[in-house]
């Protein structure tokens, strides 16, 4: 089968350096105050100058897309993926730290006591103020807002509607926030010279990093706590490296201009296409059902293909003859039977048609919201195995393919639930979590499901990369973080970071067992 499933991607004066693409997964990013430079560092120390003739540097963000955020004294500029500079909000009043949410809005804290927060387009807001002296800004993974306060020595928690709690207090000089993978809230003390750590519920740990003049705290994949040293006091204007669960940190990058701000730049490929293999059959819940949602603020073009001939091809023995698919949109029902009946030509244009005319496929542009496509068989041929799939076909729009769920009959042999995707266009890696759902169907009143889901993760060449039966057994924390755990102990997940490729998830009942199931992707960019 071929491997599929979803997709994302993404001026001001002559004095800033020539555009430059940003680097990959796992670069650290530094904004060097006193000469207007942001720096680029590779995991092995090497150090780039990214980005020159800035003034006033201070706080750096990436947002979900890969979009690069600086703030500087009264500006905030936005770096695409691809070296794009421009203007993103002006007049402002000293946005020193920056932080954005899963939804892509930017926040930033300004001098005057505030909190602001941008849409993805730049629309300007008040989320909080009356504090202090807000500094450094970090979300949760449940989407609370964490605000240390410089003048008030307090930790601030902020729910995602804005109501404020006193996470912390009786710190000296709070600046730079960072969560660790465990959940785990890290802060630049600067008064007193540590990196303490407090767990979720607000407790501080009794070990402390001790860095002079600390004030910015970021964290790669790999648990690396990294720490910047500043010009003022007793600063080195250094970045310290602590590796996990060592208290004593290594120089990383030395002989710096007023390091400030540190951010790590997220795995950001997109799904760029994705596809579910599972049996149609007659009777309820034997259809295909595949739900995507879509992102962001743009329409989004996307090709959706209901296969089934041609996968006699790839050696299937009971492909479905004739599939039918239909999208469900808020506006109504599209249909579509043969393909070539309707959108030939610009169906043919994307180079995706599908290779037998019996097969359907349906052209779309449509807004952020949430999507069902079904595959269904004709009535005197309803059975057999097919594929339905999503593609996206536009990665010059800020909006993303969040994720894909298809529910299904899960078998034994061909009949086995196979979800593909594809990970590509961004920065050589893309973070997903992949869950397979049973049980939990019962509750929506689905009957006969699955009642014990096995997943298998493969590469391209079809190498074992992960296995899960019960979530809970194998990375916990990690799947708990992404807010999105499976309702029930005997359904499976897989939370991992992968590099650009072909992937397949096959979803199987233990002990051979079968049923109604459901296979999830999502996109944790």
């Amino acid at each position: 089968m071929k491997n599929i499933f979803l997709v994302v991607t993404a001026s001001v004066a002559a004095t800033f350096a020539p555009l430059t693409a940003q680097g990959l997964a796992g670069y650290l990013y530094e904004s060097d105050f006193s000469t207007g430079t942001i720096f680029q560092f590779k995991p092995t120390g090497e150090k780039i100058p990214f980005r020159t003739g800035l003034t006033g540097v201070r706080g750096l963000a990436f947002d979900h897309v890969g979009n690069l955020f600086v703030g500087q004294e009264a500006t905030i500029l936005k770096i695409t993926p691809g070296g794009a500079l421009s203007v993103f909000a002006s007049n402002l009043h000293g946005p020193d730290f920056l932080a954005a949410d899963r939804a892509n809005n930017l926040f930033a804290s300004d001098r005057e006591g505030n909190v602001l927060r941008f849409t993805p387009l730049g629309v300007k807001s008040n989320f909080a103020s009356g504090l202090n002296k807000p500094a450094g800004l970090a979300f949760d993974a449940f989407g609370n807002l964490f605000v240390a306060d410089y003048g008030a020595n307090a930790i601030f928690k902020f729910s995602p509607s804005g109501a404020k709690s006193t996470f912390a207090s009786g710190l000296s000089g709070p600046q730079g926030l960072a969560f660790d993978r465990f959940g785990n809230l890290y802060v630049a003390n600067t008064g007193m010279g540590t990196v303490e750590a407090y767990n979720p519920i607000g407790s501080r740990f009794t070990s402390v990093y001790n860095v002079a003049s600390p004030v910015a705290v970021a964290f790669d994949s790999a648990g690396n706590l990294f720490v910047s040293s500043d010009c003022n006091g007793a600063g080195t204007n250094s970045i310290y490296k602590f590796t996990p669960g060592v208290q004593v940190g290594a120089v990383f990058a030395s002989g710096l201009g007023c390091p400030l701000e540190l951010v790590v730049e997220p795995a950001r490929d997109s799904l760029l296409n994705v596809s579910t293999r599972a049996r149609v059959d007659v009777g309820p819940n034997q259809e295909v059902i595949g739900g995507f949602i879509i992102t962001g603020t743009q329409a989004k073009t996307v090709l959706i293909r209901a296969i089934g001939p041609s996968l006699a091809k790839s050696g299937i023995t009971e492909p479905l003859p004739d599939p039918i698919l239909e999208l469900h949109t808020p506006g109504g029902t599209v249909t579509n039977d043969n393909w070539m009946d309707s959108q030939k030509t610009d169906i043919q244009s994307t180079g995706l048609a599908p290779k037998d005319d019996r097969e359907s496929a349906i052209l779309v542009t449509l807004s952020p919201g949430s999507y069902t496509a079904i595959v269904r068989g004709h009535a005197e041929m309803p059975s057999g195995v097919a594929v339905v799939e999503v593609y996206d076909l536009d990665l010059t729009v800020d909006s993303t393919l969040a994720n894909i769920s298809t529910r299904g009959f899960v078998g034994t042999g061909e009949n086995v639930m196979i979800g593909g995707f594809i990970i590509g266009g961004g920065n050589g890696a893309g973070k997903v979590i992949i869950r397979a759902l049973g049980p939990s169907l019962a509750d929506a009143g689905v009957t006969g499901v699955l009642s014990d889901p096995t997943i298998t993760l493969r590469d391209a060449n079809g190498l074992q990369l992960a296995f899960n039966d019960d979530w809970a057994e194998t990375q916990p924390t990690e799947i708990y973080e992404t807010g999105i755990p499976p309702p029930n102990g005997f359904e499976s997940a897989i939370v991992t970071t992968l590099p650009s490729g072909h992937y397949t998830a096959v979803v199987q009942g233990v002990k051979s067992g079968t049923g109604v199931g459901l296979i999830e992707v999502y996109n944790l960019r």
